[in-house]
């Protein structure tokens, strides 16, 4: 009797997987706030460092800005890069458009006196990596 009463128990248990429970590292489960919070922290370190080769890794080969693709971006980064201080990103509103795709609006402070206005700028996951999508902006 006790063994039927095991086997029951060990069936019913059965029932109960973690599959039901939602896995943490499911990203469509981590707030877009969340994502842009760690990606931009660690940007910022990046930009204190002043490695340009670094930066370089954060920035998504999809991106156009001053009317040129991410190689032209670069060229012009590292003519400025020194002059800013910091990258501290305040998001007014984002949107998760899927697992790998965030867009998001709102101001990035360059600790220097100068606010970029970013708006529809984005952030692309491929192989695992956040990477910025930066595209043309009004100020």
């Amino acid at each position: 009797m006790k063994r039927l009463i095991t086997i029951i128990f060990l069936l019913a248990m059965a029932g109960c997987s973690s599959n039901n429970i939602n896995s943490k590292n499911d990203d469509m489960d981590v707030s877009c706030e969340v994502i842009l919070k760690d990606f931009f922290t660690e940007y910022d370190q990046v930009i204190k460092s002043r490695n340009v080769d670094t930066l370089e890794d954060y920035i998504d080969e999809g991106s156009r800005r001053w009317g040129c693709g991410k190689a032209g971006i670069m060229k012009k980064v590292r003519g400025f890069f020194e002059v800013i201080q910091q990258y501290d990103v305040t998001i007014k509103q984002c949107k998760k458009v899927d697992k790998d795709t965030i867009l998001w609006e709102g101001y990035a402070d360059y600790g220097n006196g100068v606010t970029q206005h970013s708006m529809g700028t984005g952030l692309i996951r491929k192989n695992g990596k956040w990477r910025m999508r930066v595209i043309e902006y009004r100020p």
